[in-house]
């Protein structure tokens, strides 16, 4: 994953042990209007994204959010893998 993602230009920067960190703000920032319990129903301990996977949170889905990533600053974007 890191070399596919420095080979189209990417800066890839490992950060141990700000995992936690990172979970908690993104939880702050997309997440905080689902309960506890909405949490739990979906696995969300298990993957983030599954907020938006069982349609509890609002994305962009296909084309647009391909669309939107190709047209963001690239200076901005954070991928967490």
């Amino acid at each position: 994953m890191k070399d596919a993602l420095k080979k189209k230009g990417m800066f890839v920067k490992k950060l141990s042990n700000q995992g936690k960190l990172f979970r908690k703000r993104w939880e702050h920032e997309f997440a905080s209007a689902l309960s506890v319990s909405q949490k739990k129903k979906i696995y969300m301990e298990q993957f983030l994204w599954h907020a938006f996977s069982y349609e509890k949170l609002p994305c962009l889905q296909g084309e647009q959010a391909d669309s939107s990533v190709r047209t963001a600053n690239k200076e901005r974007l954070l991928f967490v893998v």
